[in-house]
């Protein structure tokens, strides 16, 4: 179970992707519905890799190569079907979408036709700035150290959106410190 300071959305969806040039490559979700105020519990995830031949930059970053996505992918099509049909299959529109670089994200999908209904959003890298008063050191990485959780690997998107859990989980708690919002 999850405690969020302050949260009431029925549900909030936390994701990430993975693109190279703008062509969504690794999609991962991770759908939390609300059990009482503030808590909350795991309802789906979802981590889906797309069928596409990558660029050498791409996959010196993220460890994804062609071959694995051509032996383990689907197709765009399929992603999204996965995404709209089983991961948020019944879901209501009172959804909280949460990530880190929450506007590339929801970009990238739109860009390969997925759009995310959704109620309210919370981008953990700008609610970062405000809540800890910096404009440095705003990365995932470190916002999870900030949190005491230790990354093994970067820049997977199922990984990371667990991270982000995490950074929300913390920022949450601090933004109900002292009056910060």
């Amino acid at each position: 179970m999850f405690n969020f300071n302050n949260e009431s959305h029925e549900y909030i969806l936390v994701l990430d992707t993975e693109f190279d040039q703008q062509e969504l490559i690794q999609f991962a979700g991770i759908l939390l519905r609300r059990v009482s105020d503030g808590s909350y519990v795991i309802y789906r995830s979802l981590n889906v890799y797309i069928q596409k031949p990558v660029t050498a930059i791409f996959t010196r970053y993220t460890q994804i190569t062609s071959s694995f996505l051509e032996q383990y992918g689907v197709t765009l099509e399929d992603a999204k079907w996965q995404i709209n049909d089983c991961l948020l299959k019944d879901v209501n529109g009172d959804v909280l979408l949460v990530s880190h670089g929450l506007h590339s994200d929801l970009s990238v999908l739109e860009r390969n036709g997925i759009i995310l209904r959704h109620a309210a959003e919370f981008c953990t890298f700008e609610k970062a700035k405000h809540i800890l008063g910096r404009l440095t050191r705003l990365s995932l990485d470190d916002l999870a150290r900030d949190a005491s959780i230790y990354p093994a690997i970067e820049h997977n998107a199922y990984l990371d959106a667990w991270l982000t859990v995490g950074v929300y989980s913390y920022l949450k708690d601090l933004e109900g410190k002292d009056g910060i919002c």
